[in-house]
């Protein structure tokens, strides 16, 4: 592996675009006003912060059984208290792998 490769490795994988130009690195980059500063910054790929987003969605909620937030009642079940299905809800829903959250629109009894 010789230095362009292994500072490429460095790089966070969200980059819109960073590859090895020359002796060393170059990406796609903008400067812009952050309160009263001028800042710059390597673009990032929408898809990969998208995609990243959604994993930290799924990571808060993957060990949680979705069955657990519920009580049992004689007539049903429901939650006697809403606040943790809908702390659940937000990131069961954000996260692409919403099948392996047993989430289930119909199901049998």
């Amino acid at each position: 592996m010789d230095r362009q490769d292994e500072l490429l490795e460095k790089e966070d994988g969200r980059y819109y675009a960073i590859d090895k130009i020359g002796t060393g690195l170059g990406s796609i980059a903008t400067t812009e006003w952050l309160k009263k500063e001028i800042v710059s910054l390597g673009l990032p790929s929408g898809p990969a912060l998208f995609l990243h987003l959604a994993y930290c969605a799924y990571s808060k909620v993957k060990d949680i059984d979705p069955l657990s937030l519920f009580d049992d009642h004689p007539k049903g079940m429901w939650p006697d208290n809403q606040r943790a299905l809908f702390d659940y809800l937000p990131g069961a829903t954000a996260s692409p792998f919403r099948s392996q959250l047993k989430l289930v629109q119909n199901h049998e009894r």
